[in-house]
């Protein structure tokens, strides 16, 4: 079964869809498309994170997370639960 990635113009329909059902009828369209504009800026931040981790990752500039965990309990102070 093949999927169907939306164009860009569908994505902004659905989204203004859900906005309208919900929030989205106090807003303007000025406000609307604002809205649209920082969630994709959020999306890019995002992607342009985990594209960081992987590559720290594949970098071997990572740390297992019980390390760092047990690190910064140590540092504070705190015992484990458990």
């Amino acid at each position: 079964m093949a999927t169907h990635n939306p164009t860009e113009a569908e994505a902004f329909q659905q989204f203004l869809a859900l906005q309208v059902a919900s929030v989205g009828r106090t807003k303007s369209p000025e406000e609307l498309v604002r809205l649209w504009r920082s969630r994709e800026q959020e999306q890019r931040d995002t992607l342009s994170a985990l594209e960081e981790g992987i590559a720290d990752m594949e970098a071997g500039r990572v740390h297992p997370f019980t390390a760092v965990n047990d690190e910064i309990r140590r540092k504070h102070g705190w015992t484990s639960n458990g």
